[in-house]
Parts: C-alpha cells; structure tokens; sequence
C-alpha cells in the first residue's frame, strides 16, 4: 500500500483532532465529576443528610470531625469553581491569562487530587491506617478511585496540550 504526501497529510490532522477531541471529552468528564461532588456538598451544606454521616472519617465509631455548615459550603464552591480550569482549558470560558490558568490549573488539580488520593497517612487516602467503619470502606473503593482518576487525568491534559 503507497501513501502519498497528502494522504499523509490528511491522516496527521485526523490524528490531531481525534486528539483534540479525547482531551475535550476528559475535560468535560471532570467538570462533570466536580460540579457533581460540588452539588453533593451544596446539598449537604444545606442541610441534606443523605450519605452526609458515611462522608465523614471515624475511628473506633466515632466521627473524628463534624464539619460547620459554612465549611461544608466552602467546599462546595471550591469544587464547583475548579470546574473553570477546564473550561479555560478547552477555551469555552475566556478569561486574562486563560490559557495559563488552563495548563498550569490542571497540573495543580493534578497534584491535588493526587494527594487526596494518597492521603494523610491516618484517615482518608490509600495509605490510611484507621480502616474501620463505613467512611474507610468508601473512601476505599469510592472517594480515593475518583481523586485518582481526577488527578490521573488532569496530568494526561498537561502533557498531552
């Protein structure tokens, strides 16, 4: 089979767009998944209390905190506000230094929610040591995996821009 230089061509843009548009998809799944856990904690800094008790680290049953409603809100809009990282990113919001703000964002979420998904060694992360109780099992199998997958994919939107 002979290639010539135009279907060469043609075939290098084609590999760029499909890039382009695997980037897009990875952004628009995280700001799905942010804006998702920002409306969780938007709903629980209101006062909704379905799964609020399970969200919290416990040791030998009991809560080690029990976050304000002012905290938990706090939250929430941090979470739903790094959602504009990738906005920038993909350029649908357009901002001064958006282009910086997109890049670098990505890697600092990156780092992040890399961190979270290790964790502090104690309470919450992979490398927890306290594994009792209802929050460790989801932390486990639920909270850890997505700060890792968040994490994950925002260091692939860095190298691969």
């Amino acid at each position: 089979m002979k290639f010539s230089p135009s279907s060469l061509a043609k075939n290098r843009k084609l590999l760029v767009y499909f890039k382009l548009l695997i980037m897009e998809i990875i952004a628009y799944v995280n700001i799905a998944m942010l804006t998702t856990i920002g409306l969780v904690h938007y709903y629980w800094g209101f006062g909704g209390q379905l799964g609020f008790m399970a969200s919290l680290p416990e040791e030998h049953g009991e809560k080690i905190f029990i976050p304000d409603k002012k905290q938990i809100l706090t939250v929430a809009t941090l979470l739903s506000l790094l959602s504009l990282v990738h906005l920038c990113y993909i350029g649908i919001l357009i901002v001064p230094y958006c282009v910086l703000i997109g890049k670098y964002g990505v890697l600092a979420l990156a780092g992040i929610f890399g961190l979270r998904a290790i964790g502090d060694f104690k309470y919450v992360g992979f490398s927890k040591r306290v594994k009792d109780g209802l929050f460790s099992k989801n932390d486990t199998r639920i909270f850890s995996p997505i700060c890792l997958l968040i994490s994950a994919s925002n260091i692939f939107l860095f190298y691969y821009r």
